[in-house]
Formats: structure tokens, C-alpha cells, sequence
């Protein structure tokens, strides 16, 4: 029990085996003094017990939370409100980079479509969507007693980070939010675009982490916490994170103080007598210290790195990532080569970026069976958005699985710096069922006559990418006058380029 994760347990068992050791000593009948109280020694016996029992689960715990998080996801039943109506039957990312209006409905949840039997250009969602993908958003905590809560276990320090993706719904909300920790009054979430991380600075507005401070909380001491003071002086009064907006995925970040040893309840709300909405929020993080804040975006957005050690790529996979598609008809797509449902290992795709047309067919005069025809943007306009955490400044090659019988174009953009951006034609396999994988460092599945980065043919292989959280717009171009729309894309790796490589090119 000497490892410093170990800390706030060892505080608890000294402080009961020293009250058990009391009754020992004093015995039930004492010569002198008073009775023992029944109920103080079932907690002190009920503690111990307890504790032998749970200590290793106890110690995991602790190392959890310090070495990295506890990600609690989004529980819809865990969301109390009047709301009736079910997210649009027709949705897929839930996510949307542009302004949603008129909903009426508070929760959505990532859903993954397929072609519908017998049709090649219908597609319904899988009838189980299993653990395909945890990303999913609470809408809204509009009504009276609406809220949304969830409990998590802490057997380490007594503070901690609350972190949880965010944005708002539409570029007009007035946004409020506020939180209770264990029953204790209420703290705002300070939404102000005066707080700015440094390390993030790089990437400008477009990722997503602003340091937060939070309020001293009064909720009541419960009978397991360690009985020592705690001082809470230096602490502010409101969590303070940047405003949110329509287009960006930003990653609040709250301290906590005064956890509890054991259960402690999170509950969200939006401040009564203010005409004001919360902004759309993901799933929640519980860490005991800062330093994790890179484990915890990695998850957000579901980066994976080659290595932990000097990494030098970086693999985004967009089902299990959080996301943002511009337009009603971008989705999820289960592929596999024969269309098959049932093969072991199907390969997950998002369609439906650039282009004409809608999914389905689906248009603005269509509004029955909950089915909604916005966002609707078509061409350039139709985009992805994704975060990619770059585990150092670079340029970047891009690898990726895509699909498309034609010919057609990508192109990525980031806000690293002015004007960055890469555009190349992927090649068609003239079907529908083969997958390809493009890899722009040697231009594998590349039509290089035809591929262009910052409007100059073949200028580069590359993107440049700043140390930490990148926001990545994906979209497609014209092509001989027409804009054919994105082949659909699987997950996306970004490998930087070697000092030999750089080396070369000058």
C-alpha cells in the first residue's frame, strides 16, 4: 500500500482499523466510559469487511483513474425528461456540423446502415447495432426536472478531471449548463472563449480542450471517506471551458474537488429562470490528475498510435470516433465484398461525402416515419469533419480503405496552416464490392495524372499536421465539371514523414 495511487485507501483502512482497534481495546462493556454505539461498529465492522473483500478491486481502481480514465458512456435511461419523440429514423452520425432546427427529441445514438435485400441503392439500419460504436450525444435538458445523471466509483484522490465532448446544436443557442456533485448545490459551466490551453493553441479553433476550474463543494461527507481536512480556498467558483459552436467537437474539462471514497454522482442541468439551452453533450471521463488529457482525447475521437514510444503514425477510426457529417444523407456503411451481413469481420465505411443526391431519396417533402431531410448541403459543402491528435509537428502521408467503381476525388483540409490543404483521385475498381486502399506516400490505388494538393498537380504527398488535436475537414471536388462525390472512405491512417524523406525533398 506504499504506491502513491494507494494513497486515499490507506488513509481509510488507518483511520477504521484505529476506530476497531478502540472498540477492541474498550470492549463492549468498559469499566469506565461509554457503551460503544451498535450502529458505530456495524460501520467500522462493515468497512473492514469490506475492504477485505474489495481491496485489490479498490487498487485497480485507483490505478485506473490515475493512469488513465474511467469513461462512463452516454445511458439514455439515466436521462430524466418529458421528451417523446426518437431520434429521425433516417439519421446515421447524429453529429452535424451545421445548424439542426426544430428538434424535438433529446437524445441520439451513431447508427450503421446497410443495403437493404435486394435493392443496391436502399438501405436500412443493422438490425443489431451491438457495440459497433458508443458515440452518441444528449441533445437537450430543456423541461422542468429535466437532467442527466450517472454514478461512477473513486478510490483515489479526493479531486479529479471531469472531461466530455461538446458542441451546440445551432449557431443561435444561448447555452448555459450546471452541475451537481453528490447533491451539493449547483456550479456553472462558464462558456467563455477567453480560456485557451497552450499546447492547443497551434491547432486554433479547431480541436477541442480549454482548462477548467470548478467551485468548493459542500456535498455531506459520506461514512467511508477519510476523516482529514481538506482545503478548498484555491479553488474558483465556476468551471470555465470555451463557448461551444455548430462546427467544431470541442472536450470540456471540469476539476472536481471533494470526491467521495466510493460512489459519487455526476448530475447535469440547465439553470432555472434563464431563457438559455445546454449545449449537446458525449460521453464522460473521470480521471485523478491532468496529465491524462491526451489518453482521453485519443478516446474521444478513437486515435490509435503506432507506438507509445516515439510514435509516428496515428489511426483514426471514424465509427468509434466522435465526428461530424454537414449533411442528413452522410453515414455509416457495413460493407463486406459479397454484401454479405454475416461474414465475420466487416469492414465499416462512410459514404455520401461530396456529391449530389440524397440517401434514399430523401427530400424535404418527405417527413413522415420521423424521418428528417436536414441538415442538407450537397458538392464541397457535403463534409466530414474528424480530429486526428498528431503525436508531433509534420507533414503527413494518408492511408485509408475506400470504395467506388468510378474514379473519384478527396480532399483534405486542416487549419494547421492558411491554405492546407491536399486533393488526389483515388482509382475505381469498377465495381462495387472490392475495396481499395489508397496510401498517398506511394501513391498506391492514386491516379496521379489526375491528383492535386493546394491546385498545383502532384505538389505534394503530404499535410501538415501540428502536435496535438488537428480538426480535419474531408470533402470532394469537381471533376471534368462534375462532382461525382467522395468515394465512401474506411478508417484513416496519418503516418509522418521521415527526416530522410524530408531530407529529399529539398
Amino acid at each position: 500500500m506504499s504506491d502513491a495511487n494507494y494513497t486515499a485507501i490507506k488513509d481509510n483502512l488507518t483511520t477504521y482499523y484505529g476506530k476497531a482497534k478502540n472498540i477492541l481495546t474498550a470492549t463492549l462493556y468498559p469499566a469506565s466510559g461509554e457503551i460503544p454505539k451498535v450502529d458505530a461498529v456495524k460501520v467500522v465492522n462493515n468497512f473492514i469487511t469490506n475492504a477485505n473483500n474489495n481491496i485489490e478491486q479498490w487498487k485497480n481502481n485507483a490505478n485506473i483513474l490515475s493512469d488513465s480514465f474511467l469513461k462512463k458512456t452516454l445511458d439514455k435511461q439515466q436521462l430524466t425528461s418529458n421528451a417523446e419523440l426518437q431520434q429521425p429514423a433516417n439519421y446515421s452520425f447524429v453529429g452535424y456540423s451545421k445548424d439542426i432546427t426544430g428538434h424535438k427529441y433529446n437524445f441520439a445514438k451513431r447508427i450503421v446502415w446497410k443495403p437493404k435485400m435486394g435493392s443496391g441503392s436502399t438501405y436500412e439500419p443493422l438490425e443489431n447495432q451491438g457495440d459497433l460504436t458508443e458515440v452518441s450525444w444528449i441533445y437537450s435538458l430543456a423541461g422542468n426536472e429535466t437532467k442527466y445523471s450517472f454514478t461512477f466509483a473513486n478510490y483515489g484522490t479526493t479531486t479529479g478531471y471531469l472531461y466530455f465532448p461538446y458542441k451546440s446544436v445551432k449557431s443561435s443557442d444561448n447555452v448555459a449548463l450546471q452541475y451537481k456533485l453528490n447533491g451539493a448545490s449547483p456550479i456553472s459551466i462558464d462558456f467563455n472563449n477567453s480560456a485557451i490551453i497552450p499546447s492547443l493553441e497551434s491547432a486554433g479553433d479547431a480541436d477541442g480542450s480549454e482548462m477548467a476550474t470548478t467551485a468548493d463543494d459542500s456535498s455531506p461527507e459520506s461514512q467511508v471517506k477519510a476523516e482529514k481536512a481538506s482545503s478548498t480556498s484555491d479553488v474558483s467558483t465556476s468551471a470555465v471551458n470555451s463557448a461551444p459552436s455548430v462546427d467544431q467537437i470541442k472536450v470540456a474539462k471540469i476539476m472536481l474537488s471533494e470526491l467521495k471514497f466510493g460512489q459519487n454522482t455526476i448530475e447535469f442541468s440547465v439553470p432555472t429562470g434563464q431563457d438559455k439551452v445546454a449545449p449537446m453533450i458525449g460521453n464522460m471521463y473521470i480521471s485523478s490528475t491532468d496529465k491524462n488529457d491526451n489518453l482521453v482525447y485519443n478516446d474521444v475521437f478513437s486515435n490509435t498510435l503506432d507506438k507509445q514510444d516515439e510514435p509516428t503514425s496515428v489511426t483514426v477510426n471514424l465509427l468509434k470516433g466522435y465526428s461530424l457529417a454537414a449533411d442528413h444523407s452522410t453515414y455509416f456503411y457495413q460493407f463486406s465484398s459479397s454484401n454479405r451481413m454475416n461474414e465475420s469481420n466487416p469492414t465499416y465505411l462512410v459514404g455520401y461525402i461530396g456529391g449530389r443526391g440524397n440517401r434514399n431519396n430523401l427530400n424535404s417533402s418527405v417527413t413522415a416515419d420521423n424521418k428528417v431531410a436536414s441538415p442538407s448541403v450537397q458538392t464541397s459543402s457535403r463534409t466530414l469533419t474528424i480530429y486526428v491528435n498528431a503525436p508531433k509537428d509534420g507533414q503527413y502521408y494518408i492511408e485509408g480503405s475506400y470504395l467506388t467503381s468510378n474514379n473519384r476525388n478527396l480532399k483534405f483540409t486542416t487549419t494547421a496552416t492558411a491554405n492546407n490543404s491536399i486533393t488526389y483521385t483515388v482509382k475505381g475498381k469498377n465495381n462495387w464490392n472490392t475495396l481499395g486502399t489508397f496510401n498517398t506516400a506511394n501513391n498506391d490505388d492514386i491516379e496521379t495524372s489526375g491528383s492535386s494538393s493546394s491546385g498545383q498537380t502532384n505538389e505534394s504527398k503530404t499535410i501538415k499536421l501540428n502536435k496535438g488535436l488537428n480538426k480535419v475537414v474531408i470533402t470532394s471536388v469537381m471533376m471534368k465539371g462534375e462532382n461525382p462525390g467522395a468515394p465512401y472512405i474506411g478508417n484513416l491512417t496519418f503516418t509522418l514523414m521521415s527526416p530522410a524523406m524530408m531530407d529529399a525533398k529539398k
